[in-house]
């Protein structure tokens, strides 16, 4: 019986904490949705890309060029990704802000290249119980400030 109490007396503090409302899983759906599109495997990105955002992926799909193929395929460090802040605005939107090493940017129409560092600002919509990220267009890096 006392287990039973206790159980009741920790929930209310799990749910207050973001642990059990779904707030947790918004950072875990910015993260691999980071890994997969800036490795380029934009069917992988799909997956946590609402419906509306789909164009953009095959849009950078599309894209693609047998140069930057060999780019990807010729790094020699892998694609980091890592979720630096996240802003939960209310239990249906937010944004994550994701730090890149080693992806590959395009620069100019024909021309990418593997970039070092850079700061990505991403939406998320948490639709039927499950986050997404909101895609209005391909991805730009921050500028990032000097202070």
């Amino acid at each position: 019986m006392k287990q039973y109490f206790l159980l009741l007396a920790v929930l209310p503090l799990l749910w207050g904490c973001g642990l059990m409302d779904g707030n947790g899983d918004s950072e875990g759906c910015a993260q691999r949705w980071g890994e997969a599109y800036f490795s380029c495997d934009f069917q992988k990105a799909q997956e946590y890309t609402t419906a509306e955002g789909h164009k953009w992926l095959q849009f950078a799909a599309s894209n693609m060029t047998e140069e930057d193929l060999a780019l990807i395929n010729g790094r020699e460090d892998a694609v980091e990704v890592s979720v630096t802040d996240l802003y939960v605005g209310n239990d249906t939107m937010a944004t994550a802000m994701l730090q890149v090493s080693y992806w590959l940017s395009f620069d100019a129409i024909g021309h990418s290249s593997i970039k070092e560092n850079g700061v990505f600002s991403v939406d998320l919509v948490k639709r039927d119980g499950k986050w997404q990220v909101r895609m209005a267009g391909l991805p730009q890096s921050e500028k990032q400030s000097r202070d």
